[in-house]
């Protein structure tokens, strides 16, 4: 395959699917079935249009499971 450029936003996509949001505490963003295990991105079942906002989820995500990791090691 050869890459010749990149297309316009409507051809683009982001994966859907993945951890079903039933198994994920949203306060830490941390696993209810296995302690310490911490997911965030599109390894969760969450796909928005493409625009900057599953860029934002991921960002959000990891800011919360960050705040989460210091108060336990600090």
């Amino acid at each position: 395959m050869k890459v010749s450029g990149k297309s316009t936003y409507k051809e683009e996509f982001v994966t859907a699917g993945g951890v079903d949001l039933k198994e994920i505490n949203f306060k830490n963003m941390s696993s209810k079935i296995l302690e310490n295990f911490y997911l965030a991105g599109e390894v969760l079942d969450i796909d928005a249009v493409t625009g900057g906002f599953n860029f934002q989820a991921c960002w959000s995500e990891a800011w919360l499971i960050a705040q989460d990791l210091n108060s336990k090691v600090f």
